[in-house]
C-alpha cells in the first residue's frame, strides 16, 4: 500500500518536473522569437530540437 502511494507520488513529481521543463523551454523559446537579430536558421535548428526534447518528454 505504502509503496504504491510512493510510486504515485514519484510519477507526480516526475510529471511536474517536465512541465516545469516545458515551461522554461517556452519562455526561452518565445524569448529567442522575439529578439529581433536571430537568425532564419536559429530559429529552424531551435524548433526541430524543441520538437526532440517534448517527443522525448512525452513517450517518458
Amino acid at each position: 500500500m505504502t509503496l504504491t502511494i510512493l510510486n504515485e507520488n514519484g510519477k507526480q513529481l516526475r510529471q511536474n518536473r517536465h512541465l516545469l521543463l516545458i515551461g522554461a523551454l517556452n519562455f526561452v523559446a518565445i524569448m529567442l522569437i522575439r529578439s529581433r537579430n536571430i537568425t532564419i536558421a536559429l530559429n529552424n535548428l531551435l524548433c526541430v530540437f524543441y520538437g526532440k526534447v517534448l517527443k522525448h518528454l512525452i513517450n517518458s
